[in-house]
């Protein structure tokens, strides 16, 4: 599979597009779920490449200053909450695969 997304992010009063955002081997982007305080986004990204039954996943944590991205678990991981201060994320991962790598 092959895949071009990228996450862009507006300023909602002027409507204006304030940054283009992309991993740098783009990715599918299954869900993004953004800290309260707006210092971070945590995506669900389908992975490139060939498979034969599963397909390729990993989560990315990204910095909304720099724009930057790193890959923080592999596999079917999902965030099911990020505190009101943004400094606790729950997820939820599978037993089989590994952990989140925060």
């Amino acid at each position: 599979m092959k895949y071009d997304e990228v996450i862009r992010v507006w300023d909602v009063d002027s409507g204006g597009l304030l940054r283009t955002m992309q991993h740098s081997t783009p990715r599918g982007m299954r869900s993004l779920e953004l800290a309260p305080d707006a210092s971070y986004f945590l995506t669900h990204d389908d992975v490139p490449g060939e498979f034969e039954t599963d397909r390729p996943r990993a989560q990315s944590l990204w910095d909304t200053a720099s724009g930057r991205n790193r890959q923080v678990a592999e596999g079917n991981a999902y965030v099911n909450a990020i505190s009101p201060d943004s400094k606790w994320v729950a997820v939820s991962v599978p037993a089989h695969r590994r952990g989140f790598l925060l």
